[in-house]
C-alpha cells in the first residue's frame, strides 16, 4: 500500500481518504528449536526476534535504504521449563501459538 499526499492517502487526510490500518503479524506461531538437552529451567533473555521498519518520503518516488527507521521491535523473553520426569531433547521443537493479538495490546 503506498501512503500519498499526491493520491490523498496521506496520513494527514481525513478518515474518509485516508488507507485503513495495516496488519501484521497479527496471528503469530513462534518456534523454539532445542539445539542442546536441558532438564528443569532454562532462561531466555529479553531477545529481539523481529522488527518492522517504515519510512515517509515527500512527493513522489520510493524512499532510499537510509529512509526506513524502526516503527516496531518485537521481543520475546521468559523461562521454559521442563518438568523433572521430562527431559527436552536436542533436536525438539516446541511451538508456541500466541493466536491474535490486536496491535493495540503492544507497548
Amino acid at each position: 500500500t503506498v501512503y500519498s499526499a499526491a493520491t490523498q492517502t496521506g496520513v494527514c487526510q481525513g478518515d474518509t481518504s485516508r488507507y485503513g490500518p495495516v496488519n501484521i503479524g497479527a496471528n503469530t506461531t513462534f518456534t523454539l528449536y532445542v539445539t542442546k538437552p536441558f532438564l528443569g529451567s532454562m532462561t531466555i533473555p529479553k531477545t529481539d526476534i523481529a522488527v518492522i521498519k517504515g519510512a515517509w518520503v515527500d512527493g513522489m518516488g520510493s524512499p532510499s535504504t537510509g529512509d526506513f527507521h524502526d516503527l516496531v521491535k518485537l521481543s520475546i523473553q521468559g523461562n521454559l521449563t521442563a518438568p523433572q520426569s521430562c527431559k527436552i531433547n536436542q533436536g525438539d521443537v516446541i511451538k508456541v501459538n500466541f493466536g491474535f493479538i490486536n496491535g493495540q495490546k503492544f507497548t
